[in-house]
């Protein structure tokens, strides 16, 4: 008996260590890194440490960026000639210490794939991705390395490979090309695993099971938004995909291509709108000058504010159509000068796949009388995220908000 408990002591010891492991692997392979804030004192200073002596270089919180890029030119062993690739890399920095899946830094290629598919222009399997963050842990410490978020189809771009393959908003990825796409459900389920183990309530042999599970999974894995970068990246060859759907795996193999979609097309007299660059016009050529207009605004995952006041313009009369508010309490109005001089009524169509700008736009709308909805619930994600474009080509999307009807008194 002595020995089995030896065993199983020993067991959970080293699962601990895996569970380190993947947590170290995580962290180091991290697109959304979640960083340990430390206080500095009441000075502030943030310090650069040349050594493990007390050789410090003090560096004032301000002049940070200025000093930090001097101290690496004249330290660093080998030359640095590249500015734009210091501020490129502070920048990534920066946006991923914000730890919110709506702002992501992209690098120059990425970027341009994705300001492609914002003009209507997908490559890749035909798709907009989303990231969805876990909860975090009651324990901070506990899972400080690997709060890692996942992958899901947020848009499908008709007609293209995604569409063809049946592949539908809301799908987890779980596996690309056969490396599995890191997520922190397993890793949970470990944790979960080893302290029933320890609770006498699951036999050890499962631990061990799970604890080889996850190991092997390891030896074959990419980060969500290397799995992200790999889907939309590419007009040519194949991509073998399992997503999960409602707790089931699916498996589809597509060949990558290119598509392109519409900013409106009409369908069986209804207006199928796709948010993207050149949406108000479009609207405003296509739209009849009076009656009631059905609208579809399902696989809109993303657009900006400009892309937003667009549809607006062309859908409703100059005002004010609620406001967009943040968590310091700023709120900021959306607002239409130069709207429609005739009214129309609209039926809007959404389900799950109608987010973001899609999301307030319905929503404003309805708020004003001027819409009713139809088809589902919307994602119940109504922000606002602005993109950014660096010097070298690189660029980032920022969250700014969230729609709210009015201001709260």
């Amino acid at each position: 008996m002595k020995t089995k408990n030896h065993w199983i002591a020993t067991s959970i010891v080293v699962g601990g260590a895996l569970s380190a492991t993947l947590g170290m692997v995580v962290r180091d392979r991290m697109d959304l890194p979640i960083v340990e804030r430390v206080a500095f004192g009441d000075a502030g200073p943030l310090v650069a440490s040349r050594d493990n002596s007390q050789d410090l270089t003090e560096i004032p919180e301000r002049e940070y960026f200025e000093q930090m890029s001097e101290l690496l030119k004249r330290e660093y062993v080998d030359p640095i000639t590249d500015d734009q690739k210091l501020i490129a890399g502070s920048v990534r920095g920066m946006v991923s210490s914000l730890e919110d899946p709506r702002s992501l830094f992209m690098d120059a290629e990425s970027f341009t794939v994705f300001q492609n598919a914002r003009q209507g222009k997908y490559e890749g399997i035909g798709a907009d991705f989303k990231l969805i963050m876990p909860a975090k842990a009651a324990n901070a410490t506990e899972n400080v390395f690997s709060r890692v978020p996942r992958l899901a189809i947020a848009a499908i771009a008709p007609g293209g490979p995604a569409a063809q393959s049946g592949l539908k908003p809301g799908d987890v990825v779980d596996s690309v090309d056969g490396h599995w796409v890191v997520n922190n459900d397993l890793l949970d389920e470990f944790r979960a695993l080893q302290k029933k183990v320890l609770a006498k309530e699951a036999p050890a042999d499962e631990l061990t099971k799970m604890r080889e599970e996850l190991r092997k999974r390891m030896e074959r894995s990419m980060m969500p938004m290397r799995a992200r970068e790999r889907l939309v990246t590419g007009d040519s060859g194949n991509v073998d995909i399992v997503v999960t759907r409602q707790g089931k795996p699916v498996e589809v193999k597509l060949a990558k291509s290119t598509t392109s979609v519409e900013a409106v097309r009409v369908e069986d007299g209804t207006f199928i709108v796709h948010l993207q660059a050149g949406v108000g016009p479009a609207l405003a050529e296509r739209l009849p000058k009076s009656g009631q207009v059905k609208l579809d605004l399902r696989n809109n995952a993303f657009a900006d504010s400009a892309t937003l006041n667009e549809a607006l313009k062309a859908l409703a009369p100059s005002g004010t159509y609620g406001v967009l508010a943040n968590e310091r309490g700023k709120t900021t109005p959306i607002s239409v000068t130069e709207g429609r001089a005739d009214k129309l009524t609209y039926t809007i169509i959404v389900d799950r796949s109608t987010s973001g700008a899609a999301e307030i736009l319905a929503l404003a709308l309805a708020e004003k009388g001027l819409a009713k909805l139809e088809g589902g619930s919307v994602a119940g994600d109504p922000s606002l995220t602005e993109v950014v474009k660096l010097p070298d080509g690189s660029g980032f999307t920022l969250h700014r908000g969230s729609y709210r009807s009015e201001v709260k008194k």
